[in-house]
């Protein structure tokens, strides 16, 4: 593509819908004025190792777990050696420590109230126990990503390593080593940021040199 022919670090971003980075390839099945098209689950029109960098949010959870390995497989062809990979996606995995007891009340208490009084019948729900709030705000969560899949990080952790990734961690929203993936989660514009950051994971994977 022409983005390739500039000098400086090549930054892709796979899925992007409205949200353009400024300086990036921005991609996505169905490209708003200033994207690029890429359909994620074919070859990438590009040749190999000529990406420094490539994010993507909210795009895995669009595909069924069989759909991963070809699309990991090709954001590592076209990443350099040791290029870095950032994903955020939806999880359960934070919900399903808040349901099984092994993380403290402070750090759940602020989604719930802010889950059952943005989603649920407040004086309804706020009566019930703290059991029964974290429960309806479980069930809430699960409501409203009943359209996609919602992978942990243990599941797409093996997935890249198996894939030509290494160095797999997982990050906070807009942190990161690289000083090229620090802040470029947008979508979290639709809440407060410690609310997003309860509902995803953020990971970052480095390709092997």
């Amino acid at each position: 593509t022409e983005y390739l022919k500039h000098d400086g670090l090549h930054k892709m971003q796979i899925g992007c819908g409205n949200n353009l980075v400024d300086g990036w390839l921005n991609t996505d099945l169905q490209p708003t004025y200033g994207a690029t098209f890429l359909d994620a689950m074919q070859r990438f029109p590009m040749p190999d190792a000529c990406m420094d960098v490539v994010f993507a949010e909210h795009l895995i959870e669009e595909y069924p777990v069989q759909k991963l390995d070809g699309m990991f497989q090709e954001i590592n062809r076209v990443l350099r050696p040791n290029g870095t990979f950032r994903m955020t996606f939806f999880t359960s995995d934070h919900m399903l420590k808040m349901m099984n007891g092994s993380t403290s009340e402070d750090v759940y208490a602020e989604y719930v109230n802010w889950t059952l009084r943005n989603h649920g019948n407040e004086k309804m729900v706020l009566s019930m126990s703290n059991e029964a709030q974290r429960s309806m705000a479980y069930t809430i969560f699960l409501r409203r990503m009943s359209n996609i899949m919602l992978y942990g990080y243990a599941t797409i952790q093996e997935l890249l390593l198996r894939n030509g990734f290494s160095k797999v961690s997982s990050y906070k929203l807009g942190v990161s080593n690289n000083d090229a993936l620090r802040h470029v989660e947008m979508h979290k514009a639709y809440c407060p940021q410690t609310i997003y950051q309860f509902e995803v994971v953020t990971i970052e994977a480095v390709k092997r040199a």
